[in-house]
């Protein structure tokens, strides 16, 4: 008896030692955002790729990207109409723009907040289970505010599988440091004949310092 009760007690010790989440239903599908830059000036342009880091597999996806309208906005490189498309959509994974199988992006203005991105296949009879990069969009840095931080977020608004309609998701985010640099800088330490000097370029919204040169001596 005392034998079988340790067998018992092992055998609950060694289920309670593994970890919850390998009895927890985890998330279909997992969308991540990187930036190229993770710190830029006002006026400049940045990308940010969009991945599928799980994704066990849909025929229908929807995406919405939000960022502040104030600090960011989406620029597209060869933009010509209102209804031209920003996104670098993988085409050759995931369907083209505008075609069977990634319909809703047609119409798609840059200067929608939240930016939709939907791929839809119902002529599908097996999910689409790519992971990977799915799409990439340019941002331009507008202006700099308090703190000098800006969000960019990426949800799953909508998702199905073809077997029963049911995916649980996460979306992903990132920050990306939006500064003022202004041409001036300030001398922190002069050159003399026995050492090197110094400057330096702050940022005029956060006064955080984001470059240092130095000056040599004569």
């Amino acid at each position: 008896m005392k034998k079988l009760l340790c067998i018992l007690l092992a055998v609950v010790l060694c289920f309670a030692a593994l970890p919850i989440s390998a009895f927890a239903e985890g998330e279909n599908i997992v969308v991540s955002a990187t930036p190229s830059k993770t710190a830029v000036n006002v006026g400049e342009t940045f990308t940010v790729d969009f991945k599928l880091t799980k994704n066990t597999g849909f025929v229908t996806l929807g995406l919405q990207v939000e960022y502040d309208s104030n600090v960011l906005e989406i620029v597209c490189p060869n933009h010509k109409a209102v209804s031209e498309n920003c996104d670098g959509v993988v085409t050759n994974k995931l369907g083209a723009q505008g075609g069977v199988g990634n319909n809703g992006v047609d119409g798609q203005y840059h200067t929608n907040n939240p930016y939709v991105i939907q791929w839809v296949y119902g002529t599908l009879k097996n999910d689409v289970t790519y992971t990977g990069r799915i799409a990439t969009l340019t941002f331009k840095a507008k202006k700099a505010v308090a703190g000098c931080t800006t969000a960019i977020k990426v949800n799953v608004d909508q998702a199905s599988n073809y077997a029963d309609g049911k995916i649980s998701f996460v979306g992903g985010s990132t920050n990306v440091a939006v500064h003022n640099v202004t041409t001036a800088s300030t001398i922190v330490k002069k050159a003399t004949t026995s050492a090197n000097g110094s400057i330096t370029r702050k940022c005029a919204t956060c006064e955080k310092v984001i470059s240092t040169t130095t000056i040599y001596y004569p």
